[in-house]
């Protein structure tokens, strides 16, 4: 499996409202128990999750190439709810997918500076949404999603300094 199959299954499968930014991890066994590193997200991506998030907001304009399938020209998006997608795929056993709202996930960062990564149980406890995809219909909320708020660049740049985004 790869990321873009991963698109592809999240088209057609429920979703929570906002936007995603979508991670694939595949450990070789269940046992495996490979960690998430958040080097994975790439700074441009993490900090469009926390503007779409808060007030500033995410404007992005959509390419005139194929005008027969393009519904308008642009959007801008605030105060949306903004999810880090991690799918665990178990090669011919099952998929595990969590959402971790953007401010959970700032909250695991800090949470995990020194180890600057996640394990899976770490993922589950911060997770909004959880879907089994070996299961029809198990798409499951697990707590209420978090009120937008801004956060202020200097607790945004607190929280992420030690880790070593992609570019």
């Amino acid at each position: 499996m790869l990321e873009k199959d991963f698109q592809s299954d999240m088209a057609r499968r429920k979703k929570p409202n906002g936007v995603h930014e979508l991670k694939l991890i595949k450990p070789r066994t269940r046992d495996a128990k490979k960690s998430f590193p958040f080097s994975d997200i790439r700074v441009r991506q993490m900090r469009e999750l926390v503007n779409t998030n808060g007030e500033e907001g995410y404007y992005h304009k959509l390419s005139d190439i194929d005008r027969s399938t393009k519904g308008f020209d642009c959007f801008f998006l605030q105060k949306t709810p903004a999810y880090l997608v991690v799918m665990y795929w178990y090669p011919r056993v099952f998929k595990n997918v969590y959402y971790i709202h953007v401010q959970d996930l700032l909250k695991l960062i800090e949470r995990n500076a020194p180890k600057k990564s996640a394990t899976e149980d770490e993922l589950l406890k911060h997770s909004t949404f959880i879907d089994d995809y070996t299961e029809k219909n198990k798409f499951k909320q697990l707590k209420d999603v978090p009120k937008w708020r801004n956060v202020p660049q200097e607790e945004y740049i607190r929280i992420t300094k030690d880790i070593k985004f992609h570019q």
